[in-house]
């Protein structure tokens, strides 16, 4: 089985399973090589919760994504523009 371009594979799921072969073949030990992605998917990894105590667990995915603060900027970005074009008329 082949990877997606520019996919990543849980540690975690690494490590339950063996090694980086047997990961590779369960589709939900890896996903395309996002913070966003990869937050989500540690969100819902039972090998994480496992290996990481839960406070560790709840730090870890509070901390701040940097996809998510483009996606605010390009928002707000949006929202002014928006208000500018309003402003004009």
């Amino acid at each position: 089985m082949t990877l997606p371009i520019k996919s990543s594979i849980c540690n975690y799921c690494i490590t339950k399973h063996g090694g980086i072969g047997a990961a590779q073949t369960k589709p939900e030990c890896f996903n395309v090589n996002r913070a966003r992605l990869c937050r989500n998917h540690l969100a819902k990894c039972p090998n994480f919760r496992e290996y990481v105590d839960n406070e560790e667990v709840q730090r870890i995915l509070a901390l701040s994504v940097p996809e998510d603060k483009k996606k605010c900027k390009k928002s707000s970005d949006d929202d002014n523009n928006e208000e500018n074009n309003i402003s004009k008329r």
